[in-house]
């Protein structure tokens, strides 16, 4: 039977242990963060930005800017890592790989250009009257 005060002192041992665990957990990862604008250097709202793999496939795991443009994609095991970014209205961009260092940020910004389609709906037809 353990004694109170090394009963004490394994409580203690215990909570610290439990309060320090996602500090170390945390400090072994990285992440990456950054902004996504348009060619005026203004913020684009809620663009997608995809982890994908050599093949360009989605790996699942992706998140949306805020409002600013910002994004921050944590926490991410250390190595290499391609990201795919979407934006209506303009075309997509990549940027391969991104090196993800222990407890580092890597700073990744993207600037989109706009897309050179013609709307769908004016597609073949003449303006005027006929």
């Amino acid at each position: 039977m353990l004694h109170k005060s090394n009963a004490m002192k394994v409580f203690i041992a215990l909570l610290l242990t439990m309060c320090l665990m996602p500090q170390v957990i945390y400090a072994q990862t990285g992440q990456i963060f950054g902004k996504i604008y348009d060619e005026r250097r203004e913020g684009a709202n809620k663009a997608r930005v995809d982890i994908v793999d050599n093949d360009g496939q989605p790996t699942g795991r992706f998140v949306i800017s805020d409002v600013d443009g910002n994004y921050t994609i944590r926490p991410l095991a250390p190595g290499k890592y391609n990201l795919f970014v979407t934006y209506k209205g303009y075309e997509s961009a990549v940027n391969r790989g991104i090196i993800v260092s222990p407890d580092k940020a890597t700073v990744i910004d993207f600037e989109l250009k706009p897309t050179k389609h013609e709307p769908a709906y004016n597609k073949g037809k003449k303006r005027g009257r006929n």
